[in-house]
């Protein structure tokens, strides 16, 4: 199993500094969290529905995902010129540019072009994901390693991997159903879909994206990892919230018996 204790930066000149800035953006994204959490639970991030003055100029959304989501993908190309040896991190690497090339390039053209996503939105989550890869990218070569061949035998290995992909699938299934029930909706009513896991809970697409990267916290056991998840769902669970919320109060039949997040649960 990898832990953070492993971590070391041998490979790399001036070591040192290197990881004396990598603890201390791994400590500060680790206190961060329960407070991006908290206060997300009472202030809606200012985006799609719940966009509003005061957060600087209004971007394109297509621009803005772009934006937003390319440094994940472009920053974990530097693992795979460390790793390309070594088939278990490429594989971790693989799954991970699954979702971000997905995410950064295709999902926005599936987007409406309006223009409502804040500037300061898009800068915040560009840093996040600029500050993620690069604690993950560096965290997979650090632990090269540890991931062996072997290593896909391990239980974690496998059950993180069902997990991202159980994940990935779902969200995109989620996607796809609410942007064709938007299609088939003639009215001006807003509507949800009453499939698959939108028949229990309001953000099937939410909950998917946090058991993909469940998954992959599981798969690469490390710190870094974790943290990814936690921030996950940090963001998504109170935006579930909202969106629940949203829906009770602005769609009429809204299904009491519904969740926000967890089927049964919450």
């Amino acid at each position: 199993m990898v832990t953070f204790i492993e971590f070391e930066l041998t490979a790399f000149p001036s070591s040192e500094m290197i990881e004396f800035i990598y603890v201390s953006l791994l400590y500060l994204m680790l206190c961060l969290a329960p407070l991006v959490f908290i206060t997300l639970l009472w202030v809606p991030a200012p985006y799609g529905r719940y966009v509003r003055p005061g957060w600087g100029p209004i971007v394109n959304n297509r621009l803005g995902w772009l934006i937003m989501e390319s440094p994940a993908c472009l920053l974990m190309l530097v693992p795979f010129y460390f790793l390309h040896e070594n088939i278990a991190a490429c594989i971790f690497l693989s799954l991970w540019q699954s979702h971000y090339i997905h995410r950064a390039f295709v999902y926005p053209l599936t987007l409406k072009s309006e223009k409502n996503v804040p500037f300061m939105i898009i800068l915040m989550a560009f840093l996040f994901n600029v500050i993620n890869a690069y604690l993950n990218g560096l965290y997979l070569i650090s632990n090269e390693k540890t991931y062996t061949l072997g290593y896909l035998s391990n239980w974690n290995f496998i059950l993180g991997a069902s997990l991202f992909v159980i994940g990935f699938l779902g969200n995109k299934k989620s996607d796809r159903l609410l942007k064709e029930n938007r299609k088939l909706n003639t009215s001006s009513q807003y509507q949800t879909p009453d499939k698959f896991l939108y028949r229990f809970i309001s953000c099937p697409n939410y909950f998917s994206e946090s058991v993909q990267w469940l998954g992959w916290a599981i798969m690469v056991m490390g710190l870094p990892a974790w943290l990814f998840f936690f921030w996950t769902v940090a963001n998504l669970l109170p935006r579930a919230i909202s969106h629940h919320k949203w829906y009770k109060e602005n769609v009429p039949g809204h299904p009491k018996a519904k969740k926000a997040f967890l089927p049964f649960i919450l």
